[in-house]
């Protein structure tokens, strides 16, 4: 059987847990909203609501029973993270638009999460940034969808446009 399964953090391609899914067909670039990021260090938490105004940015893949077992065991599920089945967006073209919402697997933290907030949801751009103690939104900033300078919902979905 075949699953689709949306991935944040270490999962990316790129990143240290790739490797999991280099059978996997990678479907595009994805954004799930209603969520906020938490940094926990080496990888990420997502938690999903609808009290979170914000979303995150991942990559969508068709994995296989094999793989997603495998991910199961990587991400602790069912007891430090939990797998769920949630719609995702994913960018069309360049002008914003997206794809109705599909549902994918998305692995969720079990467990409530004071850590630093990722406030674009975006784990590349968030490990990626030339200041690693520099937690900071640029004063200089203004989200592209609305013009506020911490607008928590239009930004990471314009990032994500940019990625078709």
């Amino acid at each position: 059987m075949k699953y689709r399964v949306f991935v944040y953090g270490s999962l990316l391609s790129g990143f240290g847990n790739h490797s999991r899914l280099e059978t996997s067909k990678y479907v595009g670039n994805g954004w799930l909203n209603h969520a906020a990021m938490y940094d926990l260090g080496a990888f990420p938490a997502v938690h999903h609501g609808k009290e979170h105004q914000g979303g995150v940015v991942g990559e969508v893949y068709e994995v296989d029973d094999l793989t997603l077992g495998s991910l199961d065991a990587l991400e602790g599920h069912p007891n430090f993270y939990r797998r769920k089945l949630l719609p995702i967006e994913m960018a069309t073209d360049t002008d914003g638009k997206f794809t109705e919402p599909f549902e994918c697997w998305v692995y969720c933290f079990s467990y409530t999460c004071q850590n630093l907030r990722v406030w674009h949801g975006d784990w590349r751009r968030w490990k990626d940034r030339p200041d690693q103690d520099d937690f900071s939104i640029p004063d200089d900033w203004e989200c592209p969808g609305c013009g506020e300078h911490e607008c928590p919902g239009c930004q990471p979905r314009q990032v994500l446009s940019q990625f078709v």
